[in-house]
């Protein structure tokens, strides 16, 4: 049998999954500290759920791994945690608003791979459910900044509208059938440039006349200020003019040079209602977005069949893309110290690694008997920082020696000294 990993999927090296833990362990500490609590949502849903009318939409369900469990139920693998939040709002209406969750598990999407992005891979969420106010939008793209800010990567955010986007094209002449597919296209701007999404629109049959005005809208430039002014002219329904009050209310929130007021941003997935914002990596190999999200005010609704909004909004952090990103890391073991027993110091030296993992320090032991040189080798193939000898002269002076594997110097210490060293 040849042994193999899907495509798409891999394992990860204990090496690599100290960086994945510590971005894990930072976000964490990131949304609790804004007041998001955390939640957990099952991987498997069923299909009906995962492409409801108001879900992901056409596209994303072309890359979501169906199947049938024994009992012939129609399932799916979740392909994102914002669809499963939503059915869990719906399925517990005595909810406290604004509820402010995060979650981080993994999703599912049978789509096409590049750097930063896996068919297997985790999401890293929050989301505030109940305020409709751009407050609840500014919130969202604050954490933003500040989790990039805890990883050291300037970052910038592009934020745009999607009533401005419907606005726009309405106002251009694109047909209500084609709106969704159009905004698919125009999402390649970033990626592909103006021609390709030129080509694009052509073949999907939008005149030349309505591909130029769709490039005067989401080509618009200067400030926020100047966008708005520009566009306020432009825009001539009440859906438009909205959604450049909520851009106004938002960037008076927030005020920051790394936030830009982006025309084309469009974010494919069809639930989104108002603000959408994507967060690019100014240096480095990830080109695409390592953090996205936006409004969904009536995904929540659709689930209970219901005409009432359940206003929404959030955020997703690829933790792949994060990870790609901060590949290169010193760390390559948690373990701080590595006990060797020497002769017949086994049994204490097994007493003394329980007393330092008491302690709270990260200690492993030599289980295989080796000697000392050959442990040596080990701890500092491992990148192990200390390593404890313990024989039958150390038990007996009740002074072990303590190696720092880093600089080579030895020192004589008591336990008690040792733990101090170590903490």
């Amino acid at each position: 049998m040849d042994l193999e990993t899907l495509k798409g999927t891999k394992d990860f090296f204990p090496e690599e999954m100290i960086v994945r833990n510590k971005i894990v362990q930072t976000l964490q500490n990131a949304f609790e500290r804004f007041g998001f609590e955390p939640l957990e949502t099952p991987i498997l849903e069923f299909y009906k759920v995962l492409s409801s009318k108001y879900a992901g939409g056409a596209e994303i369900l072309k890359e979501t791994y169906r199947l049938k469990d024994q009992g012939k139920r129609d399932l799916a693998l979740r392909y994102d945690l914002t669809v499963p939040l939503a059915r869990f709002v719906g399925m517990n209406p005595n909810l406290k608003f604004p509820f402010k969750r995060y979650e981080i598990g993994k999703v599912f999407r049978d789509g096409p791979i590049k750097i930063g992005r896996m068919r297997e891979f985790w999401q890293c969420d929050v989301d505030i459910v109940g305020c409709k106010e751009m407050t609840a939008d500014a919130e969202v793209i604050n954490l933003a900044l500040d989790v990039f800010k805890r990883f050291d990567q300037d970052v910038q955010i592009k934020v745009n509208n999607r009533k401005i986007m419907d606005s726009m094209l309405r106002c251009s002449g694109v047909p209500n059938e084609k709106t969704e597919t159009v905004i698919l296209t125009i999402d390649k701007l970033e990626k592909f440039g103006k021609d390709i999404v030129k080509k694009e629109l052509e073949e999907k049959k939008i005149s030349d006349k309505v591909i130029k005005s769709i490039f005067e809208f989401i080509l618009v430039k200067g400030t926020v200020l100047k966008k708005i002014e520009q566009l306020s002219e432009l825009l001539i329904d009440e859906q438009g003019k909205q959604g450049l009050k909520e851009i106004k209310q938002l960037f008076d929130l927030i005020q920051n040079k790394d936030v830009i007021f982006d025309t084309s941003l469009a974010r494919g997935l069809s639930y989104y209602t108002g603000t959408v914002f994507e967060v690019f990596l100014k240096k480095g190999e990830i080109k695409s977005a390592v953090a996205g999200g936006g409004r969904y005010d009536r995904l929540i609704g659709s689930f209970l069949d219901s005409r009432q909004e359940y206003p929404a909004v959030g955020i997703s952090f690829g933790l792949e893309a994060i990870a790609a990103a901060l590949k290169e890391t010193s760390e390559s073991t948690k373990v701080k110290v590595f006990v060797v027993p020497i002769g017949e110091g086994k049994s204490d030296a097994f007493s003394i690694a329980n007393k330092l993992r008491e302690a709270g320090i990260n200690t492993d032991i030599d289980l295989l008997e080796r000697g000392p040189s050959k442990n040596l080798d080990y701890a500092n193939n491992k990148g192990i920082e200390y390593v404890l000898l313990v024989g039958p002269k150390e038990i007996k002076e009740k002074k072990f020696t303590l190696k720092n594997m880093k600089t080579g110097k030895q020192s004589k210490l008591s336990l008690k000294d040792v733990v101090k060293k170590l903490s």
